[in-house]
């Protein structure tokens, strides 16, 4: 099991993203959450297996259509927190 933290950066607050990261992570049997950050970024926090987080970032690059990802920085964390579903902060 993996941890990574994702910054998302771009449009992608009113776009939907929280609640298509919650499909997305649904799909690919990942936990841990989603929620905006005051500099207009998004923060992702998943948790799962190493391919099921590669395919969700593979979709998180594209996103829900009306946003527009200019950056994605990952951060691997420690499994110290275990998640048991994906939340929308």
């Amino acid at each position: 099991m993996k941890t990574v933290k994702l910054i998302i950066n771009g449009k992608v607050k009113g776009v939907s993203f929280r609640r298509f990261a919650r499909i997305e992570a649904s799909n690919f049997k990942l936990n841990g959450y989603a929620r905006n950050l005051e500099n207009e970024s998004l923060e992702i926090v998943l948790q799962g297996e190493s391919e099921n987080i590669d395919k969700f970032k593979g979709r998180a690059n594209i996103g829900p259509p009306l946003s527009n990802i200019t950056s994605i920085q990952e951060e691997i964390l420690d499994n110290s927190v275990t998640f048991t579903e994906f939340n929308i902060l």
